[in-house]
Formats: structure tokens, C-alpha cells, sequence
């Protein structure tokens, strides 16, 4: 089960409300809503299955101290974090991935979802990327910017202006990968992550398609243009340090600032 809480900052009373709905592993809060979710796996015979993984998602309305269970909904594959979710408006956005592995090659996929305001699925997009993993994602107004990796970087530009149709207006392959986006303006977004350079002891590589770890460097931070949303370009980049450099922004996006 899940417990919701609501603290009066002003007197400290508390108000409780008991769901039974599961595990909670990474929730999204808007003004008005709480979304709650958690990954549901198949059984480990079902393991080749491209529909092995789900998330749940349970969805409250929020109103000062009154909490109340609205409507459950699913979405094939995993969340990689709080930023693969978003509101706007009466519809919910996310993105996952689903894992798979098959004859040792990646088989994963990655996926974007709008759902309605009851948790049906209103439009999607599916099979992004075949063979690589989200490793970042941002939702802003009608756009979604997604990074997915593999051994190069594709930044996917995204339109959500028709909720029934989602489509891909643009994406970028570059080496590297960003595992966190930032909005600077209407038209930049900053990615901090990794460079690669692929090229480095390619001949140990046992996984088709895959880079050895070898292969990933230091800190890269970089300045996207999306002003022309079919053909984003890498305006900026910088890279600090080498293999083994390290930031904390790349998974606490409290410390980018």
C-alpha cells in the first residue's frame, strides 16, 4: 500500500490517506495531481517478450488536505526517472523503455505514451531508437526532447501538439550521450553527460552494437539548438577531463544549479 500525507505548514496537523495500490517507485506532482508509479515485470519465462515490463500508474487529485484516488492506467516498459513524466493540460506524458535482450544482441525499445485524463492511452509513439535505452528525457509545453544511447547520441525532438498524434519532428546523432536536459530558452536545451569516442578498443567489444567502457570519457555539457525543431544541431560543447570524470548533476538535477 501507499500512504499519502498532507501537512498544514501553519499548525502541523495531518491528514492520511491508505491506498492500496502497490509499490510506489517514482511519482510526478503537478499543481492539481499526484501520480504514482511502480514497474510491474512478467514472470522470468516471459523473459524474450518485448511486452515483458509495464508501469503502472495510479493518478490523485490533490486539493490541500483532501486526497483522492481518480484512475489507474499502464504503459508498456520501464521509467528511467521523474523527468519521463509530465502534465499538461488534461493529459499525461511519459516515456519509457522497454529492456530486452535476445541471442546477445540489444533488442531494447523506447516509447512515448499521452494518456487522457481518465489514463487511457490518447496517442503514442513506439519502437523509438530500436537497440538503445533512454538515458534522458525532457517535456516542455508541446515538445518532448529525448536522448537515447547506444554508442552514438540521438536527440529526438518530439511534437505533443496533437495529443492523438505525437510525431518525431527531429532528432541529431553526435557521439555522446546527455543524462540530463536542461531548458535554457524557447530554443536550447543544455545536456550534461559523457563524451565517447567509440573507436577506442572497438576489437573487445562482445555485444553487437555496444562500445567498451573503455570508450566513454569525461563530462561533456553541450548547447542544443532546437530552433529548427526537423534539424537540431549541436551549437556548443565542452568536455572536462577524461575517463572517470564524474558530475553530480548527471543524476541529481538539484545540483546543476
Amino acid at each position: 500500500f501507499t500512504n499519502i500525507l498532507a501537512i498544514n505548514i501553519d499548525n502541523g496537523a495531518t491528514s492520511e490517506n491508505t491506498v492500496l495500490t502497490g509499490n510506489s517507485q517514482t511519482i510526478f506532482v503537478s499543481k492539481d495531481n499526484i501520480y504514482t508509479t511502480y514497474t510491474k515485470y512478467a514472470h522470468y519465462w516471459a523473459r524474450e517478450s518485448t511486452d515483458q515490463e509495464k508501469t503502472i500508474i495510479n493518478k490523485f487529485s490533490i486539493d490541500k488536505d483532501q486526497v483522492e484516488f481518480l484512475s489507474s492506467g499502464e504503459v508498456p516498459g520501464h521509467l528511467l526517472n521523474q523527468f519521463s513524466m509530465d502534465e499538461n493540460q488534461d493529459y499525461f506524458r511519459v516515456a519509457t523503455t522497454i529492456s530486452s535482450y535476445i541471442d546477445d544482441r540489444d533488442t531494447s525499445t523506447n516509447n512515448l505514451y499521452v494518456l487522457d485524463k481518465d489514463m487511457k492511452v490518447s496517442g503514442k509513439i513506439e519502437g523509438i531508437a530500436p537497440g538503445e535505452s533512454i538515458y534522458s528525457v525532457r517535456f516542455i509545453g508541446d515538445r518532448a526532447y529525448m536522448v537515447t544511447f547506444k554508442h552514438v547520441d540521438p536527440l529526438f525532438v518530439i511534437g505533443l501538439e496533437d495529443p492523438a498524434n505525437p510525431i518525431i519532428l527531429g532528432k541529431l546523432k553526435i557521439p555522446g550521450y546527455s543524462e540530463y536536459l536542461h531548458p535554457y530558452d524557447e530554443n536550447h536545451i543544455i545536456g550534461v553527460g559523457k563524451e565517447v569516442d567509440e573507436s577506442i578498443d572497438a576489437d573487445k567489444v562482445h555485444t553487437e552494437g555496444a562500445i567498451y567502457y573503455t570508450a566513454i570519457q569525461g563530462v561533456k555539457l553541450a548547447i542544443f539548438d532546437v530552433s529548427d525543431v526537423n534539424n537540431p544541431i549541436e551549437e556548443y560543447k565542452e568536455v572536462i577531463g577524461d575517463r572517470g570524470t564524474e558530475s553530480p548533476a548527471e543524476t541529481d538535477h538539484k545540483a546543476f544549479l
